[in-house]
């Protein structure tokens, strides 16, 4: 099979404008459309609105071909654990596909969920309206606003329903939403197996945690014994957890049993548990930000600190510099809905802490962020989060650099529009130091354009939590993340690859 080409050549010089005014490079629809998938969680960004970034992706698919898209789908969701983005990848993927060999397995690839499915579905009815969770549905449950489901879509998905048990269509049956398993199960009409004879017949139960807290407000008389029937359900499962889920739940185990605080605290700060668990710092920050209590917001920086161990261990010196600038304060990242500021100085702790890295922050000016071993890595990070609000000149940032390094790391939203010319003060840096530099550029926003030539250096996108794999794998050479999006296969095996990559 002919892998995908990165798209047209890159041009030399700076051929357009970013949304701030600054000139920059264009990119390929292929790689604007992975950055758009890697960073947008569909929702408000500093110079982008959701409706705009979503017929920007519209758009994009068209141009990038369907089959590219349906690779990024795959990518996003499998790879990188992204939802919204690949739902509407794959809903775009039903418009401008037929009659393709791989889109049955497409289909049946994407639904790593049970409500992948159902949020698939809800957005190719709901047309241009889709959003997090829409569902638009005629009277008869096919169409509305959007087209009707594309009979390859009706294979793949009804292969993949036949494929999950009890306890996953159990967990994800979706009543009370606008597409539930029911509705699709009549939709794709897969062949019955016990779980889905069961779904159909109503009497399907689930084991999972939030199922059975469910279940247990069902069968309770009134609120007191429905409280009491939750707190139960903790103090059995609270030891059997996996230290992910653990963590995951930690909101919902202290509102329901607040008694179990010590031995959760307890159990949160396992050395052994982290390391063996491979969780990555950034997942267990998602858990400190939803919670209050300071005894257990304490247990779980520490563990943060542990985890930090977790990330892969890069040869030779780093620096890491982050964007401070006043644009970074108002776009919001991923499901956390935190400031690009704040995610950027966390990433910037993170490897300072795990990698001994130098870090430098900048906006008009660049300046070195010193920082102690001895602090949390929260608390070098809370230093560091409150921007200076100047505008952005990346070029700073090597005209500033004291030393040898082996790499850059740069964590920025790409909207630079005066000053040093980036390029020009990394060929400068590099002539001073006569040694080449690698940098790394992370786009935290996507929004369509670059301050380096395309291919002069590695371009990632967003901030997710496998996102430290993927800087282990740069010094490989080539673009790193459109190579991973070029191997994808719509094959099982490949699925399972990802999972092992993963260490699940």
């Amino acid at each position: 099979m002919v892998l995908f080409s990165r798209g047209r050549k890159a041009p030399k010089k700076p051929d357009t404008h970013n949304l701030a005014g600054g000139r920059a490079y264009s990119l390929s629809p292929q790689r604007e459309l992975l950055d758009i998938a890697l960073t947008s969680k569909l929702q408000r960004q500093f110079y982008r609105e959701p409706d705009e970034t979503m017929r920007r992706v519209r758009r994009l698919v068209k141009e990038a071909g369907p089959e590219f898209a349906a690779r990024c789908a795959l990518y996003t969701r499998h790879r990188m654990g992204l939802r919204s983005i690949s739902h509407l990848l794959a809903a775009e993927v039903s418009r401008r596909a037929s009659g393709e060999q791989w889109l049955s397995d497409f289909y049946r690839l994407v639904a790593r969920r049970p409500d992948d499915m159902r949020e698939i579905i809800a957005c190719i009815m709901g047309g241009p309206e889709f959003g997090e969770g829409v569902a638009r549905k005629s009277g008869k449950g096919r169409k509305r606003n959007g087209h009707a489901l594309p009979n390859s879509l009706k294979r793949g998905f009804a292969r993949r329903f036949e494929q999950f048990d009890e306890y996953q269509l159990g967990a994800y049956r979706g009543e009370g939403q606008g597409v539930s398993l029911v509705d699709v199960m009549r939709l794709v009409h897969p062949r019955e197996t016990e779980a889905i004879r069961k779904l159909k017949d109503g009497t399907l139960r689930s084991q999972k945690q939030d199922a059975k807290l469910t279940r247990s407000g069902q069968l309770a008389d009134n609120a007191e014994s429905a409280a009491q029937l939750k707190r139960e359900v903790w103090h059995a499962e609270i030891e059997r957890m996996g230290y992910n889920a653990l963590v995951m739940n930690a909101r919902g185990i202290l509102a329901s049993a607040p008694e179990l605080k010590g031995r959760l605290c307890e159990r949160i700060e396992d050395a052994e548990a982290v390391r063996r668990s491979l969780i990555q710092p950034l997942q267990i920050y998602r858990a400190y930000r939803e919670l209050e209590d300071r005894q257990l917001r304490l247990s779980l920086s520490r563990a943060i600190d542990l985890a930090c161990a977790n990330v892969p261990r890069f040869e030779g010196r780093t620096l890491v510099a982050f964007d401070e600038s006043g644009s970074m304060t108002a776009w919001t990242h991923g499901d956390m809905k935190i400031p690009a500021i704040e995610y950027a100085s966390l990433f910037a702790a993170i490897l300072a802490r795990s990698q001994d890295a130098d870090v430098i922050s900048f906006d008009t000016t660049a300046r070195y962020r010193k920082y102690d071993l001895g602090n949390t890595t929260l608390s070098i990070a809370e230093d560091w989060h409150v921007a200076r609000g100047g505008g952005t000149d990346m070029g700073t940032i090597f005209s500033r650099m004291r030393g040898k390094y082996d790499r850059v790391i740069v964590l920025t939203d790409m909207q630079s529009w005066y000053g040093v010319d980036p390029e020009k003060a990394a060929a400068l840096y590099e002539k001073k130091q006569r040694r080449p530099l690698k940098i790394y550029s992370f786009d935290l926003t996507g929004y369509g354009t670059a301050l380096f030539r395309p291919g002069s250096i590695q371009m990632l996108s967003g901030v997710s939590f496998g996102v430290f794999d993927t800087i282990a794998r740069l010094d490989q050479g080539g673009d790193v993340l459109m190579d991973e999006v070029n191997a994808v296969r719509f094959t099982d095996e490949w699925v399972q690859s990802v999972r092992d990559s993963h260490g699940k």
